[in-house]
């Protein structure tokens, strides 16, 4: 619960960062923000492992060691022969991840040029119901007998609406807060809904499939969740809240196998995901970067500039920073709690926003009944989802 309130905090920070950047210092390069904010991903890991190395004792090379030992074994190889890393499968995890974290985001930055602002919000939140429709969907069409719940559907459908009550109050101060980029007419807006549309479903679709294929059996633990429930000692997998783990991990290995490699510390606690994190940063690093130039030669957008002075350098470094604590801890919960409870989690980030906005910003003045209304009703939905987590 505490990475939870961490990440929270994290996202308000972003958010509060990246409007200050785009709006008071006048600096509107979205693709650039966002380049150099995945890019920081790429420290999660190695953070992480100064971090243990320091406070632990044991060498970074045991923890690379049982970092290799889980990768083996959740990427589909014997335990006879664990150190045998199969790198085509890696790479092409690392890629889907990639591509499942940017084409959302880049589908949203899209929309919010042609479609009203409060159209992108609401309807690129929805990915709460969108995450609970298809894992139950998914999970429906393997060997899962997961069905629909009412509460979780109820508790969902509620935080949804929430949403759309708190990002439609606008409407009551004034049309210019809902103006998009784009004003050329009702075609543009009924395009930039789809694409905030599609964005949502692509992001709820990536949170489910993370659960599946890229979540250890057990954090912190580099055993894969069991197949079945028939040996003696099975090893019980963390909660999955709905939906089955994915496919690609191998049998069970005993505890011969952990005693034929002495020298490999198992990963603890947030280190497999935060590989994963890295990963998808050092990977947006050396290839989304070449879009910046093709753009800026077809004219796409604003002409490309780098920051002018060393204030708009520092919010830029702090909306990557403070995207960095929150992603991580967003993927590490995401394998433990599921894509239906963190997505409706992270959707109390709307009500912190508003709280935020009413302290440090006019937020105040367009409160409304409904504002509040809504922020009640997300976290009265999260806070069932919650409890059910709790009592199972």
């Amino acid at each position: 619960m505490i990475l939870f309130c961490v990440i929270l905090a994290a996202y308000v920070a972003q958010s509060q960062l990246t409007q200050y950047v785009q709006s008071d210092l006048g600096y509107q390069q979205p693709y650039f923000i966002f380049y150099v904010a995945h890019s920081f991903f790429s420290l999660s890991f190695p953070l992480h492992l100064l971090y243990l190395t320091k406070t632990t004792g044991i060498p970074s090379s045991r923890y690379l060691s049982g970092l290799r030992l889980a990768l083996a074994r959740k990427l589909g190889k014997s335990s006879s022969v664990p150190s045998d890393l199969e790198y085509g499968k890696l790479c092409k995890l690392i890629f889907g991840l990639t591509v499942g974290v940017t084409c959302p985001a880049v589908l949203w930055y899209v929309s919010v040029v042609f479609a009203p602002i409060s159209d992108v919000t609401a309807l690129f939140n929805t990915n709460a119901f969108w995450a609970y429709v298809l894992s139950v969907t998914m999970a429906s069409s393997s060997r899962s007998r997961i069905q629909w719940e009412w509460k979780k559907l109820v508790a969902v459908t509620t935080a949804c609406g929430g949403v759309f009550a708190v990002v439609y109050r606008g409407a009551q101060s004034g049309p210019s807060e809902a103006r998009s980029i784009n004003t050329t007419g009702a075609g543009s807006t009924i395009l930039g809904d789809t694409l905030a549309l599609l964005s949502s479903v692509g992001y709820a679709l990536y949170q489910v499939l993370y659960k599946r294929y890229a979540v250890l059996g057990q954090e912190g633990d580099p055993r894969p969740s069991p197949q079945s429930t028939d040996t003696a000692g099975a090893y019980q997998p963390l909660l999955t809240n709905g939906f089955e783990e994915g496919t690609l991990s191998p049998p069970q290995e005993t505890e011969e196998d952990d005693d034929a490699h002495p020298n490999s510390a198992k990963p603890p606690f947030g280190f497999f995901p935060n590989f994963l994190t890295s990963m998808i940063g050092l990977t947006t690093l050396l290839a989304l970067w070449i879009p910046i130039p093709v753009m800026n030669w077809l004219g796409v957008g604003e002409p490309f500039a780098l920051p002018a002075d060393w204030s708009t350098w520092a919010g830029v470094t702090l909306i990557a920073s403070s995207g960095l604590v929150f992603n991580s801890g967003f993927m590490i919960l995401l394998g433990v709690w599921g894509p239906v409870v963190v997505s409706v989690g992270n959707l109390l980030t709307i009500a912190l926003v508003l709280a935020s906005d009413t302290v440090f910003g006019n937020g105040s003045e367009t409160i409304t009944i409904w504002s509040l209304l809504g922020c009640g009703m997300i976290i009265g939905a999260f806070s069932i989802l919650a409890i059910d987590v709790l009592r199972n």
